[in-house]
């Protein structure tokens, strides 16, 4: 029996090779006019609105001050900055992905780097997300790991959607006007033009820059019950997002999912594309407008490495957003836990570069 403390109030207990996880005072963050239900075994996601009746006229009026009561989740990383770090110089002939922070990469394949979802605030520049887990805490909760000229050194953005935290108002502000952009929707091509940027492109279902094919993925910001059963502007507030594979001859292909949640989709792209680096925002991002995660979480970061066994995985999207309730401390434990080959299972550090040879 392995037991370790989540940093979100609970206890986690593991015996392989069954993870249970068991609540410890996340209720008394709940107010009385909702029930609340444990976790179910095997899944990460802090449910807080799994059985909540209430209609969403009450919902706005119960107010997020008595939902989610002031924590000090994340409070210590958000003091811990990473070292300054400078841009690498990209092995010639290999896939290289850097993590940057939250779900900012720079992504090296067949000579061309592309820069994914850039969020270039300072620590704390804007609030954290109204409606989630944590909102009181001020995004980005770490500093970024190396300057802003080195960041931008790329060829184009790849855009899986225009939140703020993929796309926030300083990089709308940094990055050059004529930087080509490849974006997921007409809402978002719009949107991007509005700011100024002039060689902007809603990705096809296979595009090609430079010698790289891009394939479009399809991806879904939440579970299929809330896309079902929301409001459709609660659905239209989370919109549409995307996903991406990238391949060049002659270098290991990756698969970038974006926010998703686990759905045909990816099972399809593993398939067809079989990649050979699978990244995924595994944040378990947390808001009460649904039950489970918008985005995906340990147990999605354990079934791609299971259902892709000829694949790298890498886990992103944590430790840097209010709502993220999965961090990569605990991510390892889990994967340690389960035994899973720490060179298969990547979780990098920010800042950090790895190869695909």
């Amino acid at each position: 029996m392995l037991t370790f403390y989540h940093r979100h109030a609970c206890v986690v207990s593991c015996t392989l090779p069954t993870i249970e996880f068991v609540p410890r005072n996340l209720p008394c963050l709940l107010p009385k006019t909702l029930k609340w239900d444990p976790w179910v075994s095997g899944n990460v996601h802090n449910d807080l609105t799994k059985e909540m009746t209430m209609n969403r006229k009450q919902f706005l009026q119960l107010g997020l001050s008595s939902l989610f009561a002031p924590t000090l989740v994340g409070k210590a990383m958000a003091n811990d900055a990473p070292p300054m770090v400078k841009a690498p110089v990209f092995p010639q002939g290999k896939t290289a992905i850097q993590m940057i922070r939250n779900a900012t990469l720079r992504v090296s394949i067949g000579g061309v780097v592309f820069l994914v979802d850039p969020m270039l605030s300072k620590k704390h520049a804007f609030p954290g997300f109204p409606l989630t887990y944590n909102h009181e805490q001020r995004n980005p909760m770490r500093d970024l790991p190396m300057s802003v000229e080195d960041i931008l050194k790329a060829d184009a953005i790849l855009l899986t959607h225009t939140h703020e935290d993929h796309w926030d108002e300083a990089a709308r502000q940094m990055v050059p006007k004529a930087m080509p952009i490849y974006v997921n929707d007409e809402k978002a091509l719009e949107t991007v033009k509005k700011a100024g940027f002039t060689n902007v492109k809603v990705l096809a279902p296979k595009d090609h820059f430079k010698g790289v094919t891009i394939y479009r993925v399809a991806s879904q910001h939440g579970p299929d019950e809330f896309y079902e059963t929301a409001p459709a502007d609660w659905a239209e507030m989370l919109g549409t997002t995307v996903g991406f594979v990238l391949e060049a001859p002659g270098t290991k292909k990756v698969y970038i999912a974006g926010d998703t949640v686990w759905q045909p989709a990816v099972t399809e792209a593993l398939r067809s594309h079989r990649p050979d680096v699978v990244v995924l925002n595994t944040g378990a991002a947390m808001s009460s407008m649904m039950r489970g995660s918008m985005i995906m979480d340990a147990q999605d970061f354990l079934r791609a490495y299971n259902e892709a066994p000829f694949a790298t995985i890498v886990a992103v999207h944590m430790d840097a957003i209010n709502h993220c309730t999965l961090h990569r401390s605990d991510l390892r434990q889990f994967r340690d836990a389960l035994k899973m080959d720490a060179k298969r299972a990547l979780i990098p550090e920010d800042g950090e570069l790895m190869v695909f040879a």
